[in-house]
């Protein structure tokens, strides 16, 4: 399960980048507002991060 885990927070942090990096400018991870952004990506990025960061430790 640790591999698993360690994938997890991987995608966590991938999932990261895109929601900083959509937060500048939404049009890039073709989203049409901040809000969009943070449903789409930070949500998910924090329940993966949570569940990978269990699993691994």
């Amino acid at each position: 399960m640790s591999s698993l885990g360690s994938i997890l927070v991987i995608l966590s942090v991938a999932l990261t980048l895109i929601t900083l990096v959509g937060l500048i400018r939404p049009g890039i991870v073709m989203q049409k507002d901040r809000k969009s952004v943070l449903v789409y990506y930070a949500f998910p990025a924090i329940f993966t991060f949570l569940i990978g960061n269990s699993l691994v430790g």
